[in-house]
């Protein structure tokens, strides 16, 4: 779901230095979440969530694919412990498909 529009409009700019490095890697990061690199740093620094807009199939590049895997996976995750959490009779298969996304989760990050 997007945000809704701002009612003030942007005015006040901020200059900032990043290394090459950095710079790519914001680069990166903002066209997996789809959005322009200041929303993706302004989001970033203020604690908004920022989450992956682009499908597996058209997303460019072995870290795009992660970042867009973990943030399905973490979704999933989310949804499996609320129902863990409801404890309708499947809480030992619950834990242990959490446990397993959370190693999942773990290695990808691991891998970037």
């Amino acid at each position: 779901m997007p945000y809704p529009r701002r009612a003030a409009t942007l005015t006040k700019p901020l200059s900032i230095r990043f290394t090459p490095e950095e710079r790519a890697e914001i680069d990166r990061e903002a066209a997996v979440a789809g959005v322009p690199c200041g929303e993706y740093v302004r989001r970033r620094t203020l604690g908004r969530p920022v989450r992956a807009h682009v499908s597996l199939a058209t997303s460019g590049g072995a870290s795009s694919y992660q970042t867009a895997l973990m943030s399905q996976l973490n979704s999933l995750g989310g949804l499996l412990k609320n129902l863990h959490n409801q404890g309708l009779g499947h809480d030992a298969i619950t834990a242990q498909l959490l446990i397993t996304i959370g190693d999942v989760v773990s290695k990808l990050g691991d891998t970037k």
